[in-house]
């Protein structure tokens, strides 16, 4: 009997190692009856995508979504992380995407102060001493409205109601609303459709983007939801957006994203919520990694000449032809491995550079904790958002972007940022009661 060469027992293992992966992908990736999707509150253009999203999907594969109102963002990632759905529509911002996976982006959510006409209210800083709905717990809305308050300085002065927002119409004792959603939302376009109603501007707006890096500055045009001659908004809005995005976990079947993504991209979906990204922005928005099987539905050509390679490797007769396809293989692995150890070893150095402005961070906390002199506090507070910037500036990789220690670093800054500006406040206050004490008439009567 002839003996086998090395050669040919390499081939024989790869094609029977080839075969049992590929029985092992076939019945892991075979779909549930069900596939489950958390939405939010039905009315709002979450759920009127998802409902969208139902006839699509089920033609394409047969299968039923099944849709779960809740209500909002971090009720959807808990549902997500529990294993009780299998997508989610969830809004980007403080939550961050740490524990689940990017399929796609969707559509930007846009920032909108919502005041009644005959409120008085003209500005955000009139909204002090006011009832504010901020919508439910568990909503990114809310996250986005907290935010929002933090910043202008306003959240010890107002009344914050967790109330959705079309209640404004039936409440008398709300007077506005802070929304983060689609500008279709069919809620909010019924409320300002009303003509009753009014946006106003967020004037710090681009300072705000700058400190939360989720937050995009953004312009809501004229007319947008009602023209004619008392068009609303009256004029152009500036304020801030987010993005919704569809995300699941990294053991969601592979089919059912492609389907999902089918269903976004390759149906006549855009035509009914023309907010939608086409597949081309979705694919050019890169924010963040995508799952793994939506960054092959994006790039489908990605790694095509090494699948090509491989099968011709198969079909070959002559052991010449593999030793070659193995010769070239191994030094495109040899390559790659170089390649992905040098990626991590500058990983690694920007995370030491970044743990170096963390500790800075720390420093500055440390020397400023007793401080009382308003000055050196001002001066303090510049030097932590000279840090952040910088470090925003220098480090654009993703995967360090990503890393939870990235997200530590801005918490700390934010953190830091809060703490000090309170008690700049603090020692204002105290420098005008001492100056009180000081001037107050001293009597000498006997």
């Amino acid at each position: 009997m002839k003996k086998f060469t090395s050669s040919s027992l390499l081939l024989f293992s790869l094609i029977l190692g080839t075969l049992i992966l590929i029985f092992i992908w076939w019945n892991s990736n075979r779909l549930p009856s069900e596939i489950h999707i958390a939405a939010g509150k039905k009315g709002g253009q979450y759920y009127q995508l998802a409902s969208l999203l139902q006839k699509h999907f089920t033609k394409i594969t047969g299968h039923k979504l099944v849709l779960h109102e809740t209500n909002g963002s971090n009720e959807n990632i808990n549902l997500l992380k529990a294993k009780k759905v299998d997508l989610a529509i969830v809004q980007l911002g403080p939550l961050g995407i740490e524990n689940y996976e990017l399929i796609t982006p969707l559509y930007p959510e846009l920032l909108q102060v919502i005041v009644k006409n005959n409120g008085g209210i003209k500005s955000i800083v009139e909204l002090a001493g006011k009832n504010i709905a901020i919508s439910m717990r568990g909503s990114g809305m809310q996250d986005s409205a907290m935010h929002l308050l933090d910043h202008e300085k306003l959240t010890k002065h107002v009344r914050v109601i967790e109330q959705y927002l079309n209640t404004i119409e039936t409440s008398d004792k709300l007077d506005a609303v802070i929304a983060t959603t689609g500008l279709l939302n069919s809620d909010l376009s019924k409320l300002m459709q009303s003509g009753r109603y009014r946006i106003l501007d967020i004037p710090n707006a681009k300072g705000l983007a700058m400190r939360q890096p989720f937050f995009e500055t953004y312009t809501i045009p004229q007319g947008l939801y009602r023209g004619g001659k008392q068009p609303v908004p009256a004029k152009d809005i500036k304020t801030l957006g987010t993005m919704a995005i569809l995300a699941g976990r990294k053991t969601t079947h592979s089919e059912i994203i492609e389907a999902i993504l089918k269903a976004i991209f390759e149906t006549n979906l855009k035509n009914q919520l023309p907010v939608l990204l086409n597949k081309q922005q979705a694919f050019t928005w890169a924010l963040y990694p995508k799952h793994p099987t939506a960054k092959a539905y994006f790039n489908p050509y990605e790694g095509i000449d090494l699948v090509a390679s491989f099968l011709e490797s198969l079909s070959a007769s002559k052991e010449l032809i593999f030793a070659l396809f193995a010769c070239l293989y191994l030094i495109w692995k040899t390559r790659n491995q170089h390649n992905q150890k040098k990626q991590l070893i500058e990983l690694s150095k920007q995370k030491e550079h970044l743990d170096s402005y963390l500790d800075r961070t720390i420093e500055i906390e440390n020397e400023h904790i007793n401080t009382e002199d308003p000055e050196q506090l001002k001066a303090a507070l510049e030097e932590v958002t000279r840090i952040k910037l910088t470090a925003l500036q220098e480090f654009t990789s993703e995967d360090l972007r990503a890393d939870q220690a990235f997200q530590i670093f801005l918490m700390q800054c934010a953190n830091l940022s809060m703490k000090i500006q309170s008690n700049i406040q603090i020692q204002k206050k105290r420098q005008q009661q001492d100056n009180k004490y000081y001037y107050e008439p001293v009597n000498n009567s006997v």
